[in-house]
């Protein structure tokens, strides 16, 4: 029997490849499902008043540290572990491209900004409070106009460095560019948008909704993109039995002691004149 290779060991268990899918699986719909419940819950909050300064904590998608804040982390993590599994499969084929670190880090990164902020800081170093004072962009500064463009023109090197994996999936190309356009859009250029309106009142509240849903749906996306690249890839995980991997049986020696058992001593018998 032959010796497996190192790489035939390590490497992931692919399923074979298959094309893309039109309909997303059925915990993408949930998960959009969740931006849209998001959204009607702040609505809904809105128009209530805030009854409760708590579940307002909870529900205020405008803000940090919220339900919605954390569900967007992690989906970005998972977006960042789904193209880390792309980056390992690919290597595990003999890719050596170091561009397939890029992406899972750029993903791992924005997930841990969503909760340290490391955007709301840069915005105030950008232009701090007494510059908004009386100015035009009082409300949330201008950060999203400076961040925004520098973010797409960073996913733009990256997704044109990186194109080769892409070509023959032209539906994961356009989910990727709509996901990443609503995410974008939503963080960086709505959110300027409040600059321009009354705060606290309903055009306030549109913007925020159009703002926060946007860029959720945007990841959501994402990650429905990720899934489809590593299943048309054939790099996509199966959670069933057919994907694990069947145990290695060492080889028997040849001849004839391989094919006889070992005799079984008998057990001594007992001394009778011992009982006596």
């Amino acid at each position: 029997m032959a010796t497996p290779s190192p790489r035939e060991i390590t490497a992931p268990q692919l399923c074979p490849a298959s094309t893309e899918t039109g309909r997303p699986p059925g915990w993408i719909l949930w998960l959009f499902g969740v931006d849209l419940l998001l959204g009607a819950l702040f609505v809904a909050d809105w128009a209530a008043g805030g009854p409760s300064s708590q579940l307002h904590a909870w529900l205020d998608i405008e803000t940090e540290q919220t339900v919605a804040t954390w569900y967007s982390s992690i989906q970005l993590f998972a977006v960042a572990v789904l193209l880390g599994a792309f980056a390992w499969g690919m290597q595990a084929r003999g890719e050596r491209d170091r561009w397939l670190l890029l992406p899972p880090a750029l993903f791992l990164f924005l997930s841990a900004d969503e909760v340290i902020e490391v955007h709301e800081y840069v915005g105030y170093k950008l232009f701090s409070q007494e510059q908004r004072a009386g100015s035009a962009f009082d409300y949330v500064g201008i950060w999203g106009f400076v961040l925004g463009p520098i973010f797409l023109a960073v996913v733009g090197w990256i997704g044109w460095h990186g194109r080769r994996h892409l070509r023959g999936l032209p539906r994961v190309r356009r989910r990727y560019i709509l996901g990443l356009l609503l995410f974008a859009g939503g963080a960086a250029f709505v959110d300027e948008a409040a600059n321009f309106v009354q705060v606290g009142g309903a055009a306030h509240a549109l913007q925020v909704l159009v703002e926060e849903v946007a860029e959720m749906a945007g990841v959501t996306f994402i990650l429905w993109a990720t899934w489809d690249l590593l299943a048309g890839t054939g790099l996509a995980p199966r959670f069933d039995a057919a994907a694990a991997p069947a145990p290695r049986q060492m080889p028997r020696p040849a001849g004839r002691a391989a094919l006889a058992p070992r005799p079984r001593l008998a057990a001594p018998a007992p001394d009778r004149q011992a009982n006596l």
